[in-house]
């Protein structure tokens, strides 16, 4: 706020000593006496000082009071400024009729008294300081007006951007395929348009009416009733999964996120979040589960039925090997006990017989029939060997087998 204008005092008068006078006079703290010999100096000092009070002599030569007044009255800047007019001349009314025509508020004759002047004077100094208190006060009030103002438009443009950006949110919200949600501390505030039909409901405040907990299934009421305490008592995100119970009556698996909103000082304001339905990966990961179960179920068959048949497998390959090995030593008793004694019988006859015989070609038929009985006699009992290893027969299979190993590194056979 500006600082009080100093009031100032205009004298008028063509005599110094009447300027001294008067100056003596209507002197005092916080008060600027201007002092003017001629109407035509007071007039240039107008045009730089606002004056409270001018006090002109009427009879001054070239400018008389009256015309000095009369000039004052016709500008803008110096129309409003009190005029005392001091005279020597008799008290004549047209005199004073002239004086108050030319915009004098009071007429003093000399000789004057000076209680009455300064009594008069300090009546137009306290207007002047009233004048200005109320400019003061009327430009204090137009600076308030106009912040005021100010902060009317900004608060306007404020909630302006603000309803552009509730409107811009709204659409958005309303826009996505999830539930939105915002609760304040005394319940729901805002849900978008597909936690309305979601529920089956036209407005806010038919979804409010209920607490969340009415639709949510009876066994998932304590665990999400439970998260959500927790996380409002400190104030934290949180997330629960739980069944919510749709407008058609029909349970849903929901997943529900929620972020706390804080005020500028810390304090919890309420909580926003969205919701997503489960449903579908909840029984696509049912029909996993069982699958993997039911998948479980028929490899552990699939592997009872492998092993069962690994088992039938090897006591086949047992069986088969005992035949075989029955085989083996049939023909081998076969070759030594049938073949392998014949042919030994028949050698023996051969040889007999060979002494007896005439003739050379013949004895000669007879020693290569001996040796071809002897090399079948050698080959039927390698034969027998190769089908009954004594080994085999006489230690049985372990030693056989090392028997069987010894002979393949002493031939060096892989």
């Amino acid at each position: 706020m500006m600082p009080a204008k100093q009031p100032k005092l205009l004298l008028v008068d063509d005599h110094e000593a009447n300027l001294v006078a008067l100056r003596t006079l209507l002197s005092q703290d916080g008060v600027e006496v201007l002092q003017a010999g001629s109407g035509r100096e007071a007039l240039e000092m107008l045009l730089d000082h606002d004056v409270a009070l001018a006090i002109i002599d009427v009879h001054m030569p070239i400018m008389d009071g009256f015309e000095l007044a009369e000039l004052m009255r016709g500008s803008r800047r110096t129309q409003h400024v009190p005029i005392i007019f001091l005279t020597g001349e008799s008290q004549d009314n047209l005199h004073r009729f002239r004086g108050y025509q030319a915009g004098a508020v009071d007429f003093l004759y000399k000789p004057i008294e000076p209680h009455v002047l300064r009594s008069k004077t300090a009546i137009f100094l306290d207007l002047f300081r009233q004048r200005e208190e109320l400019a003061r006060q009327r430009d204090r009030f137009l600076t308030l007006a106009e912040e005021k103002a100010r902060l009317l438009r900004e608060r306007d443009e404020a909630d302006q951007r603000l309803r552009d950006s509730e409107s811009r949110f709204r659409l958005l919200a309303d826009s996505a395929p999830v539930i939105i949600w915002m609760n304040g501390l005394e319940g729901v505030e805002f849900v978008n348009q597909a936690c309305l039909n979601f529920f089956g409901v036209a407005t806010v405040e038919e979804a409010g009416k209920l607490s969340w907990l009415h639709y949510v299934h009876p066994d998932d009421q304590a665990q999400a009733a439970d998260t959500y305490r927790r996380a409002v008592a400190e104030r934290v995100r949180f997330e629960t999964s739980f069944r919510c119970r749709r407008g058609d009556g029909a349970y849903r698996w929901m997943r529900t996120i929620g972020m706390p909103t804080l005020s500028p000082s810390e304090q919890l304001l309420g909580y926003i979040g969205a919701s997503f339905d489960l449903t579908e990966s909840k029984e696509a990961e049912e029909r996993l589960q069982r699958w993997s179960v039911d998948l479980e179920r028929a490899v552990n068959q699939k592997t009872d039925e492998l092993r069962r048949s690994q088992t039938q497998l090897r006591a086949l390959a047992t069986e088969l090997n005992l035949a075989e090995q029955k085989e083996r030593k049939r023909l081998a008793t076969e070759l030594h006990d049938y073949l392998a004694q014949l042919l030994v019988v028949v050698r023996m006859k051969l040889r007999q017989a060979i002494p007896g015989v005439s003739g050379d070609r013949t004895a000669e038929l007879l020693q290569d029939a001996d040796q071809a009985l002897t090399q079948s006699l050698d080959y039927t009992r390698c034969l027998v060997a190769e089908l009954t290893p004594p080994t085999l027969k006489e230690f049985g299979l372990l030693e056989s087998l090392t028997w069987l190993a010894e002979q393949m590194q002493r031939h060096g056979l892989p």
